[in-house]
């Protein structure tokens, strides 16, 4: 009973002091304004903050609200198994790091590393798991490339057809006559008008409901040279594409993609694609997904390599990605100062070989990349995916330098795990 009352007499004053409840009498007294509750907006965070990056990048749908759509899984699951977990270092930016010391220098929310099927790095850091979507910047395009070989491969579409086939109101512009080949190889040979008062392509443009808006500023766009010239990575290249597709398709362009990537390749998670104001799927980025998903992509493509299907696309269409056979010229790795070392083909990365030290591009390594270092590496010649998100805050070209040379490394560990 005493330690009963010195209870009490601890807790009384604490008691007196709540809200009384709820009574006909009296309502409580709230301790915050009743209409704040889940009016929280993730638009209100500084996205220059690097305290609010790896957040940021994953609730893209939410900073967009209403300008996502999905992309769904089936019920086909790509499983994937635990191998023995690798170690290694790497030099970026003139310093060694070990993998987590690379994955914090460069802000990585998550690594994967899997070969053979067999997982042999899986790694996460600022709060990023398995389950969680990230946004993946022009990792996108890859995607986009391969759901629209897969349309070319039904004969719905030919990469020698003229945009003006598909949207007759850009005919008499200098979109009209470039063939789909330029604007997927991003040498369209067409740019914005150069003036000062263009309005804002993500905060002006994509967020009109008006599904004539996009196409009514691509009028405006002038050629500066001939289709296959000059290159020229321009993110329009790809939204041309994209409503070209979907035009080709007369379905949405995250319907195709789920019939033709997500299902087959057993995602294991919904993922979910940027759209504008009108509903139409940008093409160029925007794309959300998990890094497991982003792993089994990878595998899906090298699926096509070793014989168990992969992607139905036209014949060699990702041989010859591999083998760089057309990044040549003005898209040959070296020619291209925004990816240092690297070449650009049909919406991938091609890399560098033929060097006096190893290159991935020696065992046909491409790569599909987006700003600040999101990545899905492919390596045919080891039948390795390697997949990186990131929540780095700013963007500049070496850091896929420094993400091809962790690739590299990881190459080179695995193939000293097998001698």
């Amino acid at each position: 009973m005493q330690i009963k009352h010195a209870i009490l007499s601890l807790l009384g004053p604490l008691v007196v002091n709540l809200p009384l409840a709820v009574t006909a009498d009296a309502p409580p007294t709230p301790y915050f304004a009743l209409a704040d509750i889940g009016t929280f907006n993730l638009s209100s965070l500084n996205a220059t903050d690097a305290r609010n990056t790896a957040i940021l990048t994953r609730q893209e749908a939410e900073l967009l609200p209403n300008r996502t759509t999905q992309v769904r899984h089936g019920s086909n699951l790509r499983h994937l198994v635990r191998g023995k977990e690798i170690s290694f270092s790497t030099t970026a930016n003139g310093t060694t790091h070990n993998i987590s010391s690379f994955m914090y220098h460069f802000g990585m929310a998550g690594v994967m590393i899997v070969k053979d099927g067999e997982i042999r790095l899986e790694k996460y850091q600022y709060g990023n798991e398995p389950s969680f979507r990230n946004q993946v910047q022009s990792v996108t395009k890859a995607f986009l490339s391969t759901a629209l070989a897969a349309a070319v491969a039904k004969k719905k579409i030919s990469l020698s057809d003229r945009v003006s086939k598909y949207i007759p109101e850009l005919a008499k512009s200098a979109y009209g006559p470039v063939p789909l080949q330029n604007l997927i190889d991003m040498t369209s040979g067409v740019v914005e008008h150069n003036s000062t008062s263009n309005p804002d392509l993500f905060n002006d443009i994509y967020p009109r409901t008006d599904p004539e808006a996009v196409l009514k500023w691509f009028k405006t766009f002038e050629k500066v040279a001939e289709p296959g010239q000059i290159f020229n990575y321009y993110n329009p290249n790809y939204y041309v594409l994209s409503l070209s597709l979907t035009r080709a398709l007369g379905e949405p362009v995250q319907d195709w993609v789920t019939k033709t990537i997500w299902g087959p390749a057993g995602m294991k998670y919904d993922g979910y694609m940027r759209v504008t104001g009108a509903g139409q799927v940008d093409g160029h980025g925007g794309l959300a997904l998990t890094l497991q998903d982003m792993a089994r992509f990878g595998l899906f493509v090298l699926d096509v390599f070793i014989g168990r299907g992969g992607p139905r696309v036209p014949d060699r269409w990702f041989q010859d990605i591999s083998a760089a056979s057309t990044s040549t010229g003005v898209r040959a790795p070296g020619a291209i100062d925004i990816v240092p070392h690297s070449g650009y083909q049909t919406g991938w990365w091609t890399m560098p070989r033929g060097g006096k030290k190893y290159q991935l591009g020696d065992d046909g390594g491409f790569a599909a990349l987006g700003t600040y270092d999101q990545a899905i590496y492919i390596i045919p010649g080891m039948n390795t995916t390697i997949a990186m998100q990131s929540s780095y805050p700013v963007h500049y070209p070496d850091l896929f330098w420094y993400g091809q040379q962790f690739a590299t490394a990881a190459s080179l560990a695995l193939k000293k795990g097998h001698e």
